[in-house]
């Protein structure tokens, strides 16, 4: 763990790095503040001992800068016994703990060991809101979106769009056979199916595109400044992959997965809503099961108002 040690004593600045270093810290210092804010842009710092009033300038200032930051920092003041006033408003402006001089160093050790147990503290909340967070917008099976956040985002794709004058596409995926794969195979291979389909869509289409689950076997695809040619094109790719993937299952051979696709393309002088895109793209999906003759057949449909 990096901590930077801000002290403009040259004898105290020294004698806190070399026991905090034995310590199996590493420890950076600094004399000042604007020497402070140079390393804190050059290493991963987590805990910060300064004297308070810190030295060269506004301590404060200082403060209320970490405090906006994405990560946390611990900050442990070491103050006069007669800056009470001064240390309130420190710890009021963001600092965490104070010890007042003289300097015991076994007390700025458990001080120290105290400050990074709260920092893994922190980290471990960060860490469950970040998986709660993902867990909202993401469906728990695929890992893509789930159908809420890609309609907003979607949305935004096609207003932006509208605004720059450029195509953008939506296609609706649709695993065929899903219900004869659970049926036959148990639902933990039909999962398997749909994560399968999910991997292959994120990894065929562009980083700025999204992919969401849209039902239980239909996957959504926004793609950003995609003609209908490009969507087609990606559509092609993503049943050529899977067509070359073998799904293993109980019992039997491994199988390929077959997928229809509804293809709607959005032109820049059209107007389309985000609804009328995706019923135009359901009804390209119906008309593929109603019309074709081979189970599981691609049908792209180019729909425009």
């Amino acid at each position: 763990m990096y901590v930077l040690v801000v002290e403009s004593n040259p004898i105290m600045r020294r004698l806190m790095q070399s026991y905090l270093t034995q310590a199996r810290y590493t420890v950076v210092t600094a004399t000042e503040v604007r020497d402070a804010f140079t390393l804190l842009h050059q290493h991963p710092i987590a805990l910060i001992v300064t004297t308070w009033p810190m030295p060269g300038s506004d301590g404060i200032e200082f403060l209320r800068h970490l405090r906006k930051a994405d990560s946390y920092i611990y900050v442990l003041l070491i103050a006069a016994s007669n800056s009470q006033e001064s240390v309130i408003a420190g710890l009021q402006a963001g600092a965490d703990d104070y010890l007042v001089k003289p300097l015991d160093l076994k007390q700025l050790r458990r001080r120290v060991i105290l400050g990074s147990r709260i920092l893994n503290l922190e980290n471990d909340l960060a860490l469950i809101r970040a998986e709660h967070n993902h867990l909202l917008t993401h469906d728990y099976l695929t890992g893509i979106l789930v159908r809420e956040r890609f309609t907003e985002h979607a949305e935004a794709i096609l207003h932006q769009a509208q605004q720059a004058g450029v195509a953008c596409s939506l296609l609706i995926l649709e695993l065929d056979d899903l219900n004869t794969i659970n049926q036959r195979y148990g639902y933990h291979v039909g999962n398997k199916a749909l994560r399968m389909v999910a991997d292959t869509a994120v990894q065929t289409i562009r980083h700025d595109d999204l992919a969401g689950r849209w039902t239980s076997a239909r996957i959504a695809l926004m793609l950003v400044k995609a003609t209908a040619s490009a969507a087609n094109a990606v559509a092609t790719r993503l049943e050529s992959r899977l067509a070359a993937t073998l799904l293993a299952v109980p019992d039997d051979p491994p199988i390929t997965l077959n997928i229809r696709t509804g293809v709607v393309t959005t032109e820049p002088a059209q107007q389309n809503t985000l609804p009328s895109m995706i019923a135009q793209a359901e009804t390209a999906l119906s008309e593929a099961a109603l019309y074709s003759s081979v189970p599981a057949r691609k049908a792209i449909s180019n729909m425009k108002h």
